[in-house]
């Protein structure tokens, strides 16, 4: 078992446990709200038919007939909904493969699924370095294979990483998933089933983004080492381009979330690039508002006493990140209110010159 694939199929065999048992607690905490829902859902049919108040063709009727049907016999059964979402990662596993073999130039085998490809992949690309490796000195080639080892090991867990937040947030999505499903019984609430369906289908276009990049990046490192001869490669500079396209792979990695985004036309807040931002922006706001005194010593007790030359302690003008944070919300919130209020003012003037 490779290091993607052990990592990526131990994570997803505990999150298929929590998904079911997810989705099972939420079945059974709602399972008579839904059935006043379906219940509702169905009385409004029939009295919107025998009312008219919307007029609707048999075909309709027979339609939301079948949707109610299909909510209550597969999406709000474990079962069935699992048989339906397995069907469709197996789909895009094996889309996700194809592309990675078409991309990287080589056969890959269904086994083992993505992250097993990926594993394959990585080795082939580890086997080009090797004879890369092999003519150079002793010295060169230690320092160079440490340097491709890190690289490499880097890479690995980058992938897993992204590969396995997505199927964290998948899984938190299918565990909510009987909620969302119940929504889709009415007109108004069916926008948010859609919203839902939509981003699942946003984070399940990782791996087939991932394979992409992989498999491109994998093909320039062959189609390179096809053009040199491994017994005269004894220079540093004819390996630069096997480091250059590991760091366009690391860097690509990380752009994920975006690529991913602009695909699905959804702006997700939730990826592990965000996560980053968000604990740097609010440790560089915690130190912003508690900011460490030039002449405060590490000694236990010194800095957070001290007293000034009169025996009186220093006032406290110090606030704390929630204080600032409330004040500077309160701050947008007023200049805010004045520019609507503006706006409102010169929109009423310019009404009332086009009055005269």
């Amino acid at each position: 078992m490779g290091v993607i694939s052990g990592f990526v199929n131990s994570a997803q065999n505990q999150l298929n446990d929590v998904a079911a048992s997810a989705f099972g607690e939420v079945v059974s905490e709602l399972s008579t709200t839904f059935a006043t829902a379906a219940t509702l859902a169905v009385v409004l049919m029939g009295v919107n038919i025998l009312l008219q108040y919307r007029p609707m063709s048999p075909g309709a009727i027979l339609v939301n007939l079948i949707k109610l049907i299909a909510i209550i016999t597969i999406g709000l059964q474990w079962s069935e909904f699992n048989k339906v979402a397995m069907a469709v990662q197996g789909t895009i596993d094996s889309i996700a493969n194809t592309l990675l073999g078409n991309y990287g130039g080589h056969t890959v085998s269904s086994n083992g699924g993505l992250a097993g490809a990926m594993d394959s992949f990585l080795s082939a690309y580890k086997t080009q370095v090797n004879q890369m490796l092999a003519p150079m000195g002793w010295m060169t080639g230690a320092v160079m294979g440490a340097l491709v080892t890190f690289s490499v090991g880097l890479l690995c867990a980058a992938v897993a990483i992204v590969l396995i937040f997505a199927n964290i947030i998948v899984t938190i999505f299918i565990g909510v998933a009987p909620i969302f499903i119940a929504l889709s019984m009415f007109e108004a609430t069916k926008d948010y089933f859609y919203k839902w369906l939509h981003s699942c289908i946003h984070y399940m276009l990782y791996p087939l983004v991932i394979a992409v990049l992989l498999g491109s990046v994998l093909r320039l490192v062959i189609g390179y080492s096809k053009t040199l001869d491994a017994s005269v490669s004894q220079s540093i500079s004819d390996f630069i381009p096997f480091l250059t396209c590991l760091i366009i792979l690391l860097i690509s990695v990380i752009f994920i979330p975006t690529i991913v985004s602009a695909l699905s036309g959804v702006i997700a807040a939730a990826s592990p690039i965000a996560a980053a931002f968000a604990l740097a922006t609010l440790g560089k706001s915690v130190l912003k508002e508690n900011p460490i005194p030039k002449n405060f010593s590490g000694g236990a007790g010194q800095g957070l006493s001290r007293q000034n030359e009169n025996g009186a302690a220093p006032p406290n003008n110090t606030r704390s990140p929630n204080q600032g944070l409330a004040l500077r919300m309160y701050e947008r919130a007023e200049r805010l209110a004045k520019k609507q209020e503006e706006n409102a003012e010169r929109r009423n003037n310019k009404n009332r010159e086009d009055s005269k």
